[in-house]
C-alpha cells in the first residue's frame, strides 16, 4: 500500500517523470543518470509538507528559464481504511475516533500536489491539516549509506520513538506513574528533586517539555537501562564498516515492521546504495529481509549492486519492479524493466542468471558477443586508445546461448541501455551440403512467424520488407561459383547476398562479420602485412619456408582463405578447414596435414600480439615510434591528425572492424 505514484516535474534534471510504485522498487542506472534526484524529488515533497525548504537547488537543470517544479504523489488508503473502519464498527480507541473516521471518509487513491514558483511560497491542492495526517499515516525514513554515521545510531532512538509513542491522555497517565515513584520515601528523590527545581528556578532556566515522539523514545531508553547500542556485546567502533551498515540496515527494517504492525501507519522507506561496505553474502541477506518485509512497507532503493539486482530479477514475487534510470535527450528517463516472472518464454533465464549478467543493467553501452577471442580484440589496449569509447563498453559473452540474450539483451528486459550484438555469418546463413547454395537460419529469417518489420509504421519498413525478400530470393534461386581448394568466392550475387544480411541485420542491433571475427581482422588490404608477421611466429618457424611457399604458390583470394583457415577462421563460403575436407575429399594431402600441423587456436593470444603489432608499424609509416597504449595516446593528445591517420588506415586495413567501432562510437556519443 502506502505511496501508489508519484508524477514529477522540472524538477533538477527531471523533465516529467511518472512511476507507479510496487511495494519493493529498485532503481539501477550508471552514475549521473538522475536515480537520486528521484529519491530526492519524494524527500523534497516530504520535507515540505508542513514547512518550507530551501529550493535553490531544485529547479530544471537544462532551463535557464525554468523557475516552476511540482511534484505529485498519490496514497493508497485501502489498507488504512479497512483497520480504521473495523475499529470503528467495535468502537476501539475512542480517543482516536475522530482520526478512524477521517481515514474512513477517504477515496481509496487520493493525490496530493506540491508546486514550487521560486521565491513564492510552495502552494498545495490540499489544506495544512491533511498534510499534518498524510505525514502521520505515511511516514518517509530515508537512509543514505554514504552519509549515515556507522558508530552512532542515536537517530534510530527518533524511530522508536514512533513506535513506542501513546496518546497524550496516556501519556500523562505515565507521567503520573513516574511521578508517584519519586515521592515513595524509600528512593529518596522528592527532597533532591524538590531542591534542583528550586535551583533551576533561581537560575531563571526552564526546561521545555518532550514532544511526544521524544518523550517516548526517552521512556524506551529507560526501559532497555541504556541508550548506546552495541553488536555482540562490542561496541559499534571495533566492529567493521560493513558490520554496522548491513546491522543498522536491519534493525531500522526491523523497527518499521513493527511500526507497521502496531501503528496505524504505511511506512515509505529510501534507501540510497545499501550495499556500499557489504560483502556479497550480507547484500543477499539484506534482500532477503527487504523481500519478506515488502508487504509492511515501500521500499524505493537506488543501487549499483549487480548482486542486490540479481537477487529481485531471479525472483517469481508481483510485488517487486526493476526500474531502469538513463539520460535521454539530457533529462533522466525511468522505465520499468521487464522481470522473467513477467514473460510468456522459458524459465530458464531466471535459473541460469549469473552475477557477470546482472552487470549489463549498469552498462552505458553493451557488447555482446561470442565468446573469448572477441573480448579479447575489443579489450585491446591500442584499439581502446584509438577508439576511447570502448573503455565506456561493457563486452558480454554468451551471443551464441539464446538464454543468455534473454537475461541480457535490452530489447527483451526492456530497458534503456544502447548495445550491439556481434556474431558470425554461419549464425544467419549455412551452406547447403553438396551444394553451391545456401539457406537463411536463425530466429531472425523463421518462416513460422510473420517479419517483425510488418508492424512498422516508419520509412524503413518498406526497405527492410524488401532486404528481407531480397535475401530469400538470393538465398532460394542463388547458385554462387567458387573454386577449389578452400572455397574461395568472388561471385557478385553471393557477395550481394553476405550485404544484405549485414544491412538487414544492422536495423535490428546485430552486427555480423562477413565470415568471423578472424575474417574481420585478416583482411585482403592488410594481407601482406598480416603474413610479415606471420612469418616471426614461433609456432611457424618449424615449417616457415613450406608455409611460405605455400602462401605465395597461391593467388591472392586463396592465399586469404590459407591464412584465414591457419588461424582457426573461415573461408568466403563460410567454412572452416574440417568442413572443407569434408565437402572436398581430393584435397591435397600434403597441404591438409601442412594446415593441421600449424593451425593456431582461437585462444593462443594472436589477437592481441597481431594488434599490437600492427599499431606499431602503422604509426611507424608515419616516423612516430609508439612503445604502447600510454604513447600512442599521448602523441594522439598532443597532434589529433595522428589519430584520424590512424583511424583511416584501419579503415582500409581492417574495414569490418572500423564500421563495426564507427558504429559504437556514434551510439554511444549520442547522449
Amino acid at each position: 500500500m502506502s505511496v501508489a505514484k508519484v508524477e514529477i516535474d522540472n524538477y533538477k534534471s527531471i523533465r516529467h517523470c511518472e512511476i507507479d510504485f510496487r511495494d519493493i522498487n529498485l532503481f539501477i542506472g550508471e552514475n549521473g543518470t538522475g536515480k537520486s534526484n528521484i529519491l530526492e524529488a519524494v524527500q523534497c515533497f516530504y520535507g515540505s509538507l508542513l514547512n518550507e525548504t530551501d529550493d535553490r537547488e531544485c529547479y530544471n537543470y537544462l532551463n535557464r528559464f525554468s523557475n516552476e517544479f511540482s511534484i505529485s504523489v498519490t496514497f493508497d488508503f485501502r489498507h488504512l481504511k479497512r483497520i480504521s473502519m473495523w475499529n470503528l464498527s467495535r468502537g476501539y480507541d475512542s480517543e482516536f475516533q475522530g482520526y478512524y473516521d477521517w481515514i474512513a471518509r477517504r477515496k481509496p487513491f487520493e493525490t496530493l500536489t506540491m508546486r514550487k514558483i521560486k521565491d513564492k511560497p510552495i502552494h498545495w491542492n490540499r489544506e495544512r491539516k491533511y498534510r499534518q495526517n498524510i505525514l502521520n499515516l505515511f511516514p518517509l525514513y530515508a537512509v543514505d549509506a554514504r552519509q549515515v554515521d556507522l558508530t552512532d545510531w542515536r537517530q534510530l532512538w527518533d524511530i522508536i520513538g514512533d513506535l513506542m509513542k501513546v496518546h497524550r491522555s496516556r501519556e500523562s497517565e505515565i507521567s503520573s506513574e513516574i511521578s508517584a515513584i519519586k515521592d515513595k520515601g524509600e528512593y529518596k528523590l522528592e527532597e533532591r528533586f524538590r531542591r534542583l527545581s528550586e535551583s533551576f528556578e533561581r537560575a531563571n532556566v526552564k526546561i521545555m517539555p518532550f514532544t511526544p515522539k521524544e518523550y517516548a523514545s526517552t521512556i524506551s531508553t529507560l526501559l532497555f537501562k541504556g541508550d548506546v547500542f552495541s553488536i555482540r556485546e562490542s561496541g559499534l567502533d571495533y566492529m567493521s564498516n560493513g558490520t554496522n551498515a548491513f546491522n543498522y540496515t536491519n534493525l531500522l527494517i526491523e523497527i518499521l515492521k513493527l511500526i507497521s504492525e502496531f501503528k496505524l501507519k504505511d511506512p515509505v522507506v529510501i534507501l540510497d546504495e545499501p550495499e556500499l561496505s557489504l560483502h556479497h553474502k550480507l547484500i543477499d541477506q539484506l534482500t532477503s529481509r527487504v523481500l519478506g518485509c515488502g508487504s509492511s512497507m515501500r521500499f524505493l532503493i537506488a543501487t549499483h549492486s549487480p548482486r542486490l539486482l540479481k537477487n529481485v530479477l531471479k525472483l517469481e514475487e508481483s510485488n517487486c519492479q526493476v526500474i531502469h534510470v538513463s539520460i535521454y535527450g539530457g533529462y533522466t528517463r525511468a522505465v520499468p524493466i521487464r522481470l522473467f516472472s513477467q514473460a510468456q518464454d522459458d524459465d530458464r533465464p531466471r535459473v541460469f542468471m549469473m552475477d557477470q549478467h546482472a552487470n549489463a543493467y549498469f552498462s552505458r553501452y553493451i557488447l555482446s558477443v561470442e565468446g573469448a577471442s572477441e573480448t579479447e580484440l575489443f579489450s585491446n589496449g591500442y584499439l581502446q586508445e584509438l577508439y576511447p569509447c570502448l573503455k565506456d563498453v561493457d563486452i558480454m559473452e554468451g551471443m551464441s546461448d539464446d538464454v543468455i540474450q534473454k537475461i541480457i539483451s535490452p530489447r527483451q528486459r526492456h530497458f534503456e541501455t544502447r548495445f550491439l550484438l556481434l556474431t558470425d555469418m554461419d549464425k544467419a546463413i549455412v551452406k547447403v551440403k553438396g551444394s553451391n547454395s545456401f539457406k537463411p537460419t536463425g530466429k531472425y529469417f523463421s518462416r513460422k512467424n510473420p517479419p517483425q518489420e510488418r508492424y512498422y509504421y516508419t520509412k524503413e519498413r518498406d526497405e527492410q520488407l524488401w532486404r528481407l525478400k531480397r535475401i530469400r530470393l538470393l538465398a532460394d534461386k542463388g547458385r554462387f561459383h567458387y573454386w577449389f581448394p578452400f572455397f574461395s568466392c568472388k561471385d557478385r550475387n553471393y557477395w550481394e547476398l553476405i550485404e544484405l544480411i549485414k544491412e538487414y541485420l544492422l536495423e535490428r542491433n546485430l552486427y555480423v562479420a562477413s565470415t568471423t571475427v578472424e575474417g574481420m581482422l585478416i583482411t585482403y588490404s592488410g594481407l601482406t602485412l598480416f603474413w610479415n608477421w606471420c612469418m616471426g611466429l614461433e609456432h611457424f618457424q618449424r615449417d616457415k619456408q613450406e608455409l611460405d611457399d605455400t602462401y605465395t604458390a597461391f593467388l591472392k583470394n586463396d592465399r586469404l582463405n590459407f591464412v584465414r583457415l591457419l588461424f582457426s577462421g573461415k573461408s568466403d563460403y563460410i567454412l572452416n578447414l574440417s568442413e572443407i575436407i569434408a565437402e572436398n575429399p581430393k584435397m591435397d594431402s600434403g597441404l591438409v596435414t601442412l594446415m593441421r600441423q600449424n593451425q593456431i587456436t582461437k585462444t593462443s593470444g594472436w589477437i592481441s600480439a597481431w594488434l599490437d603489432y600492427y599499431f606499431k608499424m602503422t604509426a611507424a609509416d608515419y616516423r612516430e615510434y609508439i612503445s604502447g597504449p600510454e604513447e600512442m595516446a599521448r602523441r594522439m593528445d598532443e597532434e589529433p591528425e595522428f589519430r584520424y591517420a590512424m583511424r583511416r588506415d584501419l579503415r582500409r586495413d581492417m574495414p569490418e572492424l572500423w564500421e563495426m567501432l564507427d558504429i559504437i562510437n556514434r551510439q554511444i556519443n549520442k547522449r
